[in-house]
């Protein structure tokens, strides 16, 4: 199956298409906010937005390989609470309590 052909000067597919992108990022952030609803997935979330991508440790090592991959996870972990904020901000401090609450 071959793509849609895109005629950039042809209004209507200029505008199927917005709307198309618009009705994808509508539904991702639906997606999230299902997700988000569950404290399972936030514990998941949080977990690995701080332990897997460091989220709030520093990223300084002595080896530069090391530390461009810390930065790189945090830059994931940075995108994912961008997105998650984007959706609800009060969903992070919400996360932030659940696991302040559950290290007692």
């Amino acid at each position: 199956m071959q793509p849609e052909r895109y005629e950039a000067n042809n209004p209507k597919a200029v505008e199927s298409r917005k709307q198309k992108e618009k009705q994808r990022l509508e539904q991702q952030q639906s997606d999230l906010k299902t997700l988000l609803a569950m404290p399972e997935f936030r514990r998941y979330v949080w977990r690995h937005m701080n332990e897997t991508c460091g989220m709030m440790k520093s990223s300084a090592s002595p080896n530069g390989s090391t530390q461009s991959l810390n930065i790189g996870m945090q830059d994931v972990a940075r995108a994912l609470w961008a997105e998650i904020e984007t959706i609800d901000a009060l969903m992070l401090p919400l996360m932030m309590t659940e696991h302040h609450e559950a290290q007692k």
